[in-house]
């Protein structure tokens, strides 16, 4: 079935009467009535009906005028749609992030993405680094808010944070309680409340600085 001739037949549909709807699809009368008839031919049925006076859709006709209605609609927007997803103006969006990130990175991020892409569908994942690397390899995920920078095949990383705050809470008692700060490879040693990935610092000694979820 030729999707010129059902475009064809809704401006039929629409005018009934063959000189206007051919004078709208840039058509002789002759082509327009030929299409009409492999169009009746391929679906068996009589959709109109004409005589000297005027041209009359069937019950037939009016039902699949309806119905191709529908179809050329998603046709179009399924153009339209393919045609933005292809110039990243729509589609979807899966996000790592981890803590930092979402306080530093994302709120401005995301406004952003808003603002040049509203139809962007975008999914926020809450992940640890290792997590996030293997979710971009596999392709679950398309970005990855992560500590430091990855070295890893047909991924490329950009610095966003050269600072991450992070405080230390001890009790009174504690060593360090009259401190103004604290190393981060000195973790290494404390108990914490939750439990830490040691993670390369720096200056090459083993500290902590994100929590297992």
């Amino acid at each position: 079935m030729d999707f010129r001739h059902l475009t064809s037949f809704i401006v039929l549909a629409e005018e009934l009467h063959f000189g206007r709807a051919a004078a709208r699809l840039h058509l002789t009368q002759p082509s327009l009535s030929a299409q009409l008839q492999k169009l009746e031919k391929s679906l068996g049925v009589t959709l109109v009906v004409r005589t000297s006076h005027e041209v009359q859709l069937t019950s037939s006709g009016a039902e699949f005028a309806k119905q191709v209605r529908m179809v050329v609609a998603q046709m179009e927007k399924a153009v339209v749609v393919t045609k933005s997803t292809a110039a990243g103006e729509v589609g979807s969006l899966n996000i790592g992030y981890n803590f930092p990130a979402s306080r530093h990175v994302l709120p401005a991020a995301l406004t952003r993405l808003n603002e040049r892409h509203p139809r962007m569908a975008v999914s926020l994942w809450e992940k640890r680094t290792g997590p996030q690397l293997t979710g971009l390899v596999e392709g679950s995920l398309d970005v990855a808010l992560v500590y430091g920078r990855p070295q890893m095949p047909n991924l490329r990383a950009k610095l966003l944070l050269s600072k991450v705050p992070i405080v230390a809470v001890v009790g009174r008692s504690h060593p360090w309680a009259g401190r103004s700060s604290v190393q981060c490879a000195e973790l290494a040693d404390e108990k914490c409340s939750a439990r830490w990935t040691a993670i390369r610092t720096a200056n090459g000694a083993r500290g902590s600085a994100e929590p297992e979820n």
